[in-house]
């Protein structure tokens, strides 16, 4: 964003409240230091009446009015949910699905992304609100429709999209029949003209993940032509799309390529897991390459999905406000405004509650929020860097590969990468969450477990990023398959990994199933024995030292954990789940042996974050525990959130938080 200020908001719906009440939400937002509200993303009835028929009086003026008390909007255009005319007149825009069933008006997101009628539909409300609103001084920036996912749509319209696809990326029908393996069960074609969607639960893992990455790119598209055309009409206009944290459906890499920055949305719901708040926040810094994403939804009270969920307690939505901050954003919108009397969302709280009322927590709580959010303005937040020496590899290909075998999960792809990011957060040691292709060369450790999906030029960045003085770590199941999901025929990890990690593996045992077998396989490392989960490699050294090695049943010969040294670098093969206490000693050491240090040492529970500003460090401390924490400080420094200087031991109060210049 060319504005550098740090947006403070909530997601605003003037199409459902009576006209003479836009003047007390503008006035208590602005109250509440808001700057910002997030407009239209589900008006298309409202801007569009009928079809060709655009009326813009409504938005205009609530524009005007929030205006007047300095809040400006993020417009959005209004594609993910149909207006009835469009059901009517176009059916066949709605997805259809793998049992033949059509989906039908009434939701969101029901509709196909190959439809060229929805498609025209999408460029035409796009482009009579771009170019009404072009130029508009209270309209700061665009979002694109609203949490793109994957359709699942098996129309006509997309079995032709997906051969003509499948034509530009294969050179001949006997060439996609090689790389997808598909002599197995009889299912090699003769023209692409013969392959059809996936519809059954056991198609080729090839084909189904094949089909995702063509659905992807049909979202990318339809996201594309939106962007070309708000831009076409406004050049200087800022655009953005609403993610949703480590959803797999969509190429969310690919997608920020086409946006401005990226923008989040962020539902904790578990209200203990802040961990997991803070590895989403990782991961959408990833895609947004760097600071500045900005939060387009963020939980400020109950909400409802299939039950209506706990009511966060006092604080927590500090807490969570303060940790998006720290780790990157740049905007805090919290959904909703108000709580909603009507439709499948009307439990889910707001700001204000159902009866307007400023009188509820949550207001006034986000007031509080709202006082601290300008001081942090005042302290140049917005637009500071965060630098990182530790990285940790994901993968959307390796996350899409790891729910198509057989209809299910192979593995659980997040939580295998939490176990080696929960203790680096606790450690206070910043990470980035990066692809396996980008630059390395600035990170000292990177840690890249489940690569199960690997490409030759992955695996060359790899080499290169070792030989050159890296620290790479890996877990089971190392190139298991290739970029179409197949098994390769060399002797795993293959030979260009077997080359880097100096191991072989010719046994492995699945820990997940029920079936009887042995006792699962224990672990010695460093005096200590550890169980094992998910998966065991059974590791043959070639080149590679031993680490840790099985020490029990027909486990016992082979190695665990081993490092190979290549070039200035090593490369360190953990090859089985463990308990979460070896990742606690294991994750450390490595760290602490590669140079990177923690920025300061806290108590358990409390997380320090650090964004440079002008290349000053400030810091936010974070206590995510439910008891009150004392943080011995090495030096005397300046409470921004609190205006004074630091005693030398900081007292936190239970989800307190801290900022310290």
């Amino acid at each position: 964003m060319s504005e550098r200020t740090l947006h403070f908001g909530a997601d605003y719906y003037p199409e459902y409240w009576p006209r003479e009440r836009w003047e007390v939400d503008a006035r208590l937002m602005r109250d509440a230091g808001m700057d910002i509200v997030r407009v239209g993303e589900f008006a298309w009835r409202v801007f569009e009446p009928e079809e060709g028929a655009y009326d813009f009086e409504l938005f205009d003026a609530a524009i005007e009015v929030l205006g007047r008390y300095g809040i400006r909007v993020m417009l959005c255009t209004p594609t993910a949910a149909i207006p009835v005319w469009v059901q009517q007149r176009y059916p066949d825009v709605n997805v259809l699905d793998v049992s033949g069933r059509r989906r039908s008006w009434g939701a969101r997101k029901n509709w196909c992304y190959s439809n060229p009628t929805m498609r025209r539909l999408s460029r035409s409300i796009t482009d009579a609100m771009a170019q009404h609103y072009a130029g508009h001084p209270n309209v700061v920036a665009w979002q694109t429709d609203n949490e793109f996912s994957y359709s699942g749509c098996v129309c006509d319209h997309c079995a032709a999209a997906f051969r003509r696809w499948l034509a530009t990326r294969y050179e001949s029908p006997e060439a996609l029949n090689r790389a997808w393996g598909l002599r197995f069960w009889s299912m090699d074609i003769h023209d692409f003209d013969e392959m059809m969607p996936p519809l059954e639960r056991a198609h080729s893992p090839a084909h189904l993940l094949d089909y995702r990455r063509f659905q992807s790119d049909q979202v990318m598209a339809f996201n594309r032509e939106q962007v070309e055309t708000i831009k076409a009409a406004d050049c200087a206009a800022k655009v953005t799309h609403n993610f949703m944290t480590t959803y797999s459906g969509i190429d969310y890499r690919e997608l920020a390529r086409d946006l401005d920055f990226v923008a989040n949305d962020m539902y904790p719901r578990d209200i203990t897991r802040l961990e997991d708040c803070a590895y989403g926040h990782d991961v959408i810094r990833g895609y947004n390459g760097g600071p500045g994403f900005w939060m387009n939804e963020l939980q400020c009270g109950y909400i409802n999905r299939e039950n209506q969920l706990r009511t966060p307690p006092p604080g927590m939505i500090r807490l969570w406000t303060h940790q998006a901050i720290s780790q990157g954003a740049d905007a805090i919108i919290y959904f909703r405004w108000r709580s909603c009397t009507g439709g499948c969302e009307q439990f889910h709280s707001g700001v204000v509650q159902h009866d307007g009322d400023p009188v509820s927590r949550s207001y006034r709580e986000i007031v509080a929020i709202g006082e601290e959010v300008q001081r942090l303005r005042s302290e140049g937040v917005a637009g500071s860097s965060i630098e990182n020496s530790v990285a940790i590899l994901r993968s959307f290909d390796v996350a899409r590969a790891m729910e198509l075998y057989y209809g299910g999960r192979l593995f659980d792809y997040d939580a295998e990468l939490q176990r080696y990011y929960r203790p680096i957060l606790r450690q206070n040691v910043g990470v980035d969450v990066v692809h396996p292709e980008d630059d390395l060369s600035r990170y000292r450790v990177v840690f890249a477990p489940l690569l199960m999906l690997t490409t030759p030029d992955q695996i060359e960045g790899l080499r290169r990023y070792v030989a050159e003085g890296g620290v790479l770590v890996t877990s089971y199941r190392l190139g298991a398959y290739d970029l179409h999901a197949v098994v390769p025929t060399e002797t795993l990890p293959g030979d260009s990994l077997v080359e880097l990690f100096g191991v072989r593996i010719h046994e492995y045992d699945c820990l997940m199933t029920d079936a009887p077998a042995d006792p699962t396989p224990l672990v010695a490392w460093d005096g200590e024995t550890y169980g094992t989960c998910v998966w065991a490699d059974m590791l043959e050294p070639t080149t590679a030292e031993v680490l840790a090695r099985y020490t029990n049943e027909w486990y016992a010969p082979f190695a665990a954990v081993t490092r190979n040294r290549v070039g200035a670098g090593q490369a360190i093969y953990v090859g089985a789940g463990l308990d979460e206490a070896f990742y606690a000693h294991l994750v450390p050491w490595i760290v602490a042996e590669a140079g990177v240090s923690p920025f300061l040492e806290t108590p358990e529970g409390v997380v320090a974050k650090v964004r440079l500003v002008e290349g000053q460090p400030l810091c936010f401390l974070l206590n995510m525990t439910t008891q009150e924490q004392v943080v011995p400080l090495p030096r005397e420094m300046h409470d921004v959130l609190r205006g004074c200087a630091t005693p030398p031991e900081l007292i936190l109060s239970p989800r307190d938080v801290a900022v310290l210049r």
